[in-house]
């Protein structure tokens, strides 16, 4: 049997799921009733296997709590809500994506991410609970351009259209 994974938001009733997923890969749900957080989840018919937030932060975005359950890992589910998180910052208008995480830096470099030093991060990612308080200083901070590779190139010479 063939099982086809949707990305979709989930229904309030699936909170204790994605807190218990989120939990068990040892990631932070205290602030995830935050209105800033928009959630999306990864469904096998109506099974949550994964799940990522994007958090809204004035001109810029949060990637929050990418994680996927143990036995459905490696089927791409990760990358397919990677992409999603990206697509939807694109379509938002958000002039960057950031993320804060303390074991996936490789892997988040391999999807145009790349390491800044803290002091970097715009005023409205240091604001954030997850920068402030949820993980460690020793965290590694992220930023991605979320348009296309040559608006990419613009913005970081200075040369965007904005």
């Amino acid at each position: 049997m063939h099982v086809t994974t949707a990305i979709k938001s989930p229904d309030r009733g699936a909170m204790p799921e994605i807190r218990a997923l989120l939990t068990a890969s040892d990631l932070p749900t205290d602030d995830l009733e935050d209105s800033t957080i928009t959630l999306f989840g990864a469904f096998d018919d109506e099974t949550l296997v994964g799940v990522v937030g994007l958090q809204s932060c004035e001109d810029v975005g949060l990637l929050r709590s990418l994680a996927v359950a143990p036995q459905h890992r490696d089927r791409g589910i990760a990358r397919m809500l990677c992409a999603h998180v990206i697509a939807e910052a694109r379509a938002r208008g958000m002039a960057s994506l950031w993320l804060i995480t303390t074991t996936a830096r490789e892997y988040f470099t391999r999807h145009a991410f790349e390491a800044v030093a803290r002091e970097e991060a715009p005023e409205a990612i240091r604001a954030t609970a997850q920068f402030t308080s949820l993980c460690p200083s020793s965290a590694s901070v992220m930023r991605r351009w979320p348009c296309d590779e040559n608006m990419r190139a613009s913005a970081r010479s200075g040369d965007s259209a904005r």
